[in-house]
């Protein structure tokens, strides 16, 4: 049972519609007007703003649902659209993001922009159009988009820190199309990889490790500067590396060798830390000793210097009187009771002695006693003239020089009498040669016998004239 209203129902301000004449019928009419303003209202029975409840629907425009709104259709919207706990500016300017919003959410239907303070939930796609971008101000401590259902997720980290992965970030992947072998990777446990083009993976001992890089040049090196274009690092051949500058390489890695195509500069050094030493014994190796000079050290201590004075051997000697030569500084090993230096003349021949030192009884700078137990040769038990007169002097030519020299035969020593080896480079051995000091010292004492008989023999003489001219 309904009562039909025509085509308007109108009612005036302040007249009632008496629910009495609506018994629970349809109405039919096309236009229901009410007055304007906020006294101008249909609502809910229940329609309660205090309990917020029910609805209402005013003649000033406005509307209020304390209930769920259900739209068959479209929903337009003229004006702004925000929620109550909405804090920001109003009536809303959403050119710009409202600073001063701390909650609740507006729309701001003139320059179509929207501003949440809280939470937004995405069921599906999120399409950027347009300018694609996606801002971020004031970043806070962590920004992070994710799935936890399928384990990806961007996390932003701070002003500094960035990662794609699937938690704290592990690596960062991007990729060209779906399957696509082409894109950039940054894994986890300190592994890069581009591939596209040219492949280039850098990876840990148990990862991918490929470089593969244009070979380059000198004049174009694979990595170079970007003021600087023909200086860096390239391949220089198979398992070589060089780096250039200048265009010109100066700097070679091979293996078993190292070379270097200009002028090595070290830092000086010292005995104990050489300029250029080794790895397993730090003090032992060559320094710069001193202007003009450098120093060769062993154990900390310098062994051998060459300089424009000449070349000292030994620990704590310097030559210092002007001119150059080989200094030697008492390392010279004793030999029977000589010090004896020692050179080689070539192949086919043996060591031969070129010099004898320390002569005298004590050493002038040490003190060191070098001779003792001293007898006259005359009087040694090791000594019989009788082996002066088995040497035999020799004209000979040398077959390594081709040159004739004077000298003995040291065959012949050995052949005559064992004795003679007093008289070799070994003293009481057998030595490689004759020993010039002790076949000189063996000249000089017989010598020294044929000088002392000729005085005998003079001294007869005169006395036996003496007697004869007596007896005249």
């Amino acid at each position: 049972m309904y009562t039909p209203l025509g085509k308007f129902l109108q009612i005036s301000q302040g007249a009632l519609l008496n629910a009495g004449l609506l018994r629970g019928g349809v109405i039919t009419s096309r236009e229901l007007i009410i007055a304007g303003g906020t006294n101008g209202v249909i609502r809910s029975q229940n329609f309660d703003p205090t309990n917020e409840l029910g609805w209402a629907v005013f003649g000033d425009g406005s509307a209020s649902f304390y209930g769920d709104v259900f739209f068959g259709e479209n929903a337009i919207f003229q004006g702004d659209l925000y929620s109550s706990n909405w804090d920001g500016t109003i009536p809303l300017n959403l050119s710009s993001v409202d600073t001063g919003a701390t909650a609740g959410f507006a729309l701001d239907s003139s320059v179509g922009a929207v501003q949440f303070m809280g939470d937004v939930f995405i069921g599906s796609s999120l399409t950027f159009f347009g300018g694609n971008t996606l801002d971020v101000d004031d970043l806070p401590t962590m920004f992070a988009v994710r799935n936890n259902v399928a384990d990806w997720s961007l996390w932003i980290l701070g002003p500094n820190d960035t990662g794609i992965g699937t938690t704290n970030p592990s690596s960062i992947e991007l990729w060209g199309a779906q399957g696509d072998s082409n894109g950039i990777a940054f894994y986890g446990e300190n592994r890069f990889a581009f591939m596209g083009g040219a492949d280039l993976i850098v990876g840990s001992s148990t990862g991918m490790a490929l470089i593969e890089p244009t070979a380059g040049s000198a004049s174009a090196p694979t990595y170079s500067f970007l003021g600087d274009t023909d200086t860096g690092m390239y391949r220089s051949g198979t398992n070589q590396l060089s780096f250039s500058a200048g265009g010109s390489m100066k700097l070679q890695l091979a293996p078993g060798r190292v070379d270097i195509n200009d002028a090595l500069r070290i830092l000086d050094g010292s005995a104990a830390n050489p300029g250029i030493r080794f790895q397993a014994d730090t003090d032992t190796g060559i320094y710069r000793h001193t202007t003009n000079g450098i120093g060769f050290a062993a154990a900390g201590t310098t062994r051998l210097t060459v300089s424009n004075s000449g070349v000292h051997v030994g620990t704590g000697g310097q030559h210092s009187s002007g001119g150059s030569g080989l200094f030697v500084w008492d390392l010279l090993k004793d030999i029977g009771n000589h010090e004896v230096l020692r050179a080689n003349r070539g192949a086919g021949t043996t060591t031969t002695e070129v010099g004898y030192f320390s002569s005298w009884e004590f050493d002038q700078h040490t003190g060191e006693r070098r001779k003792d137990d001293i007898v006259s040769l005359a009087e040694s038990p090791r000594w019989n003239r009788d082996w002066f007169y088995k040497i035999r002097p020799v004209d000979f030519r040398r077959i390594s020089t081709g040159e004739r020299e004077f000298g003995f035969l040291l065959d012949e020593w050995k052949a005559t009498a064992d004795d003679m080896k007093y008289l070799t480079t070994k003293g009481d051995q057998w030595g490689s040669s004759p020993h010039e000091t002790a076949v000189l010292a063996a000249t000089i004492l017989e010598v020294q016998d044929h000088e002392r008989r000729i005085r005998e023999l003079e001294a007869e003489v005169a006395r036996l004239r003496g007697e004869k001219e007596n007896h005249a």
